[in-house]
């Protein structure tokens, strides 16, 4: 763990295990767990483009010609995917119709830019300049779990690698296509994709062969992209909570999922942010680090401050600050609150 902060106030859910009160979520061993993100820089000083009334124009941002500088608000428009969709009755994944609809995702979320309602000139202006979309996905540990996939066999890894790669290449496809026609995002120049840097050269990784990403390459380097992000896994209150995925007995399942199937009405629980204990109709079993163990009951928090913890491989976990969490510190193994979490905390996953 290299960097934790507060942010604002989030619904949060606390599953509770009778005597271990643990449980495995995303593949952490946690009380409560919390999903990706990614992010992005800009490349080009607010200075150049305000003193641009030409550029300002032709963006849409004429009214702040002149200014000095303005007090950006970072904008993203998001979107997810449900990975499960795209299983084949033959227990195969169909690449193809996912990456119609990552490329059909990018032209809509870059759409959305251009008629939206911004509620500050810094987010307008933000939005407008840098054009970032975030296409994230859900039902990861789903689409494992449906083909029968081990977490941590070689079958999963690659798959989990070509979907990624799939997701990628249609969204950066889609904002080069985009750029052919519109132009380039304004702080395209001097981004690492303007000098033909996709993603895995940033991080030294190969791709799979599955799409020819020198050919991608050679459009990127001559047309631009249109977006300045185009991929991220989001932690919005719906998919963190109502969403999140827990292993248990009868396989991986959301909140949202085991409460419907008990009848729960976690909707007017969230709009009524009325705090207390949610008791199952029945024992819910899931799998902890001491083998599977019932849960009777969860509590639902209410609206509360939350903290995210940035790991060292830029994953982000968001969680309130009292939740705990497995970490090895100088050797030995303890559970530690969020809020008292140190840098270089070595946080055990499964």
């Amino acid at each position: 763990m290299i960097k934790i902060e507060k942010v604002k106030n989030r619904p949060v859910y606390d599953i509770t295990v009778n005597k271990n009160h643990n449980f495995y979520a995303n593949d952490i061993l946690v009380h409560n767990c919390a999903e990706i993100v990614e992010a992005t820089g800009i490349t080009k000083t607010q200075k150049d483009i305000l003193g641009n009334k030409e550029l300002l124009e032709k963006i849409g941002l004429s009214e702040f010609y002149g200014k000095e500088s303005v007090n950006e608000t970072a904008v993203c428009n998001l979107a997810s995917v449900a990975l499960p969709k795209f299983i084949n009755k033959n227990k195969t994944y169909n690449f193809n119709k996912l990456y119609d609809i990552a490329y059909a995702a990018i032209v809509n979320l870059n759409n959305v830019i251009d008629v939206n309602f911004y509620p500050s000139e810094g987010a307008k202006f933000s939005n407008l300049c840098h054009r970032p979309v975030g296409l994230g996905v859900q039902g990861l540990a789903d689409v494992f779990f449906q083909l029968g996939l081990s977490y941590e066999s070689e079958e999963a890894k690659l798959l989990n690698k070509e979907i990624f790669e799939t997701i990628y290449y249609a969204s950066i496809k889609a904002s080069c296509d985009l750029a052919k026609e519109q132009g380039t995002y304004t702080t395209y120049e001097g981004s690492p994709i303007s000098q033909g840097k996709l993603q895995f050269d940033l991080w030294g990784t190969k791709p799979t062969k599955r799409w020819d990403w020198d050919k991608l390459r050679e459009e990127v380097k001559k047309h631009g992209v249109r977006n300045s992000l185009t991929t991220c896994i989001m932690p919005t209150a719906s998919c963190q909570v109502s969403s999140t995925k827990i292993q248990t007995l009868d396989g991986v399942k959301s909140y949202q999922e085991i409460m419907d199937s008990m009848n729960i009405d976690w909707k007017n629980i969230e709009e009524t942010n009325e705090q207390g204990w949610i008791v199952f109709k029945e024992p819910l079993y899931v799998k902890t680090r001491f083998g599977i163990k019932k849960s009777e009951k969860i509590f639902y928090n209410g609206h509360v401050e939350t903290i995210d913890i940035e790991m060292e491989d830029g994953t982000i976990f968001t969680c309130s600050e009292n939740h705990k969490f497995l970490v090895n510190r100088d050797g030995k193994e303890e559970w530690i609150r969020a809020d008292e979490l140190k840098e270089n905390d070595d946080i055990i996953k499964h």
